[in-house]
């Protein structure tokens, strides 16, 4: 990406979508899925709307087809609401999906009047010793030499980053975790942990001819605009809208597969779907889209000429995975320890070969 998402991604993918006639509704959730007595269709769906003041008002949606690409906390309520759902064996499996509940990551920016520079191109950094566990990258390295970093033109130099451990507390917080402090002090934190890493900072007196970290001035701090930070009692909570779900060992196996359930008309998609990507990501996101998209087409159609890409690692990689599959059932050491004694082994038999006929010679 050469730019920011909003800018060069979503705002013109929604003008071409609405040039290709698509109706976007905002400010609007799905309460109900109905079925049809048969069982075999979605008849039709309830949608809430909310106004500007905070009014309600609630519309049936009939379609032929229906793509259900909502957060997986939000299908394992409909589901649970709509009992005729939980009979279609790929939505019965967001029970299991959700059953860790919300992971929390929150973005932050932080904003300098100069570029920062980073050894090598493309990087990124990653702080795991940080009780955060912080990862940044800085924006203007990635973006067009034209974009605008904000703050009125004083901003030379945008970092980019998330913390993605929020329950364990800080060292500046008096031992509270990353939800239940101020804004301020969430701010205050994470400037602490990254300056306060010691092997960041001669990074960054590498690639900027000694120059200390604390020598760049900040102009502008941010954290993400979905999370909010309100007063709990006597302290703190900060909470979003946005119900984040990733992959773990304990969900994977419950990925439902995308594109058509065993209700006709009803589509799956999402990036918590069981991708070739295996990991919730972007690019499991769009994979799962279109197969969605390919389960419209061969039910109106019978046919599809929509490319499905499927992710993968090459073949020798593969072959090297299955081997390691049998050493792991087996109880034996893994792939790498194997190769690499083997080739220890072949090592020092050279060496004692080498060894003899040195002998041999003298």
């Amino acid at each position: 990406m050469t730019g920011p998402s909003d800018e060069y991604w979503f705002q013109p993918w929604k003008s071409y979508l609405a040039q290709q006639g698509v109706h976007i509704e905002t400010n609007s959730a799905l309460t109900r899925i109905c079925v049809e007595h048969d069982g075999k269709k979605i008849a039709q769906c309830i949608v809430r709307h909310t106004d500007p003041a905070g009014g309600a008002s609630h519309e049936t949606i009939k379609a032929d087809h229906y793509v259900l690409a909502v957060d997986p906390f939000t299908v394992h309520h409909l589901v649970k609401d709509s009992p005729e759902l939980s009979k279609d064996p790929e939505l019965v499996k967001f029970s299991g999906l959700v059953q860790e509940g919300e992971h929390h990551n929150i973005s932050f920016r932080i904003g300098f009047k100069e570029s920062v520079r980073f050894p090598g191109k493309d990087t990124v950094v990653s702080i795991p010793d940080s009780p955060w566990n912080i990862t940044l990258y800085a924006q203007e390295h990635h973006w067009d030499s034209d974009v605008d970093l904000g703050g009125d033109g004083e901003i030379k130099g945008l970092w980019s980053g998330t913390i993605c451990v929020c329950n364990r507390p800080g060292k500046e917080t008096g031992g509270r975790d990353a939800l239940h402090v101020s804004r301020e002090e969430f701010t205050k934190e994470i400037l602490h942990q990254i300056t306060s890493c010691r092997e960041f900072n001669e990074m960054v007196q590498v690639a900027n001819e000694g120059r200390d970290l604390s020598s760049f001035e900040i102009c502008e701090t941010e954290v993400w605009k979905e999370w909010r930070f309100e007063r709990d009692g006597d302290g703190y909570k900060a909470h979003t809208a946005d119900r984040k779900w990733v992959t773990t060992l304990k969900n994977s196996d419950f990925r439902p597969r995308p594109g058509t359930t065993s209700l006709t008309n009803l589509h799956l998609a999402g990036a918590h779907t069981k991708t070739s990507m295996h990991i919730w990501s972007q690019e499991g996101a769009a994979e799962s889209g279109k197969a969605a998209a390919r389960a419209v087409q061969l039910g109106d159609k019978g046919i599809t000429d929509i490319p499905l890409y499927h992710h993968g690692p090459p073949s020798w990689v593969r072959a090297v995975q299955q081997v390691d599959n049998v050493l792991y059932r087996n109880g034996l050491p893994n792939v790498v320890d194997v190769v690499g004694g083997l080739a220890a082994l072949a090592g020092l038999g050279a060496f004692a070969g080498l060894g003899a006929y040195a002998l041999r010679t003298e």
